[in-house]
């Protein structure tokens, strides 16, 4: 998005770095349901040292940017695209 609005703007943009995580390979089309942003939270945040009630105020700011992300299309940009991709990661 920045890349694109920078080159909205005029400027040049010489190349974009996209670092990819380990995603869900073949999401289901449409919004998604709790139980699976449930089970995707609980992935995302086992290990981590946070307590139930902080759980609890985080897992609607990771429900809106998967959803978010979910229904992003980005624009096409004029500069070079580098993709950096994880080799690990288990994701559901």
């Amino acid at each position: 998005e920045m890349t694109a609005q920078l080159e909205a703007a005029g400027e040049r943009v010489a190349q974009l770095v996209v670092l990819d995580a380990p995603a869900p390979t073949d999401p289901p089309p449409g919004p998604v349901d709790d139980a699976t942003m449930q089970a995707w939270f609980r992935e995302d945040t086992a290990g981590a040292d946070l307590l139930p009630a902080e759980l609890d105020h985080v897992y609607p700011v990771f429900a809106r940017i998967v959803n978010a992300c979910r229904s992003y299309h980005p624009p096409v940009v004029a500069a070079d695209i580098a993709l950096i991709r994880a080799r690990d990661g288990q994701v559901s």
